[in-house]
């Protein structure tokens, strides 16, 4: 479809993409608004209340509804752009040799699988990876890596 908006931000290296999926407009603060939403700023991120009756009662009463936030530490702002980009371009480069070898060996499968390929600190999806796509980005997350919820803390992929 070469006439999508999407599309065409993919071709032109401008797709976005921030909780709520892709969009060709990239901005660096996103309100969420209502039960659940996600909202996002270059240096934290917060989820309002997930049920509505504790939602409409915080709103009620003047305050921000929110169950959750994060501030992000420069170290979470750099893998947040490693992650944009890959998510958005289909690859990345890593940092150094370092987390090449680091990505590398967390991603084993995928690389065994030709779904990813690492080429010295250069990461990219292949054609056929293009399903594993988030799965893949999940290697660039340290902080999700380190912490490894026991239960869904946002959204999961397949």
């Amino acid at each position: 479809m070469p006439n999508d908006n999407l599309y065409q931000a993919y071709q032109q290296g401008e797709l976005h993409r921030n909780f709520m999926g892709y969009t060709d407009m990239r901005t660096d603060i996103l309100l969420g608004l209502g039960v659940s939403s996600i909202s996002e700023a270059p240096t934290c991120f917060h989820q309002n209340e997930k049920q509505i009756n504790e939602y409409k009662k915080r709103a009620l009463a003047g305050e921000i509804p929110t169950l959750r936030g994060h501030l992000l530490d420069e170290e979470d702002q750099h893998h947040r752009e490693q992650i944009l980009q890959f998510m958005t371009q289909q690859r990345v480069s890593l940092s150094d040799d370092a987390q090449a070898e680091d990505v590398r060996s967390y991603l084993a499968e995928l690389l065994k699988d030709g779904l990813v390929t690492i080429e010295g600190t250069q990461m990219a999806m292949t054609e056929r990876g293009r399903p594993f796509l988030r799965n893949a980005a999940m290697a660039l997350d340290m902080r999700l890596r380190r912490n490894k919820p026991d239960t869904r803390v946002f959204s999961q992929s397949v």
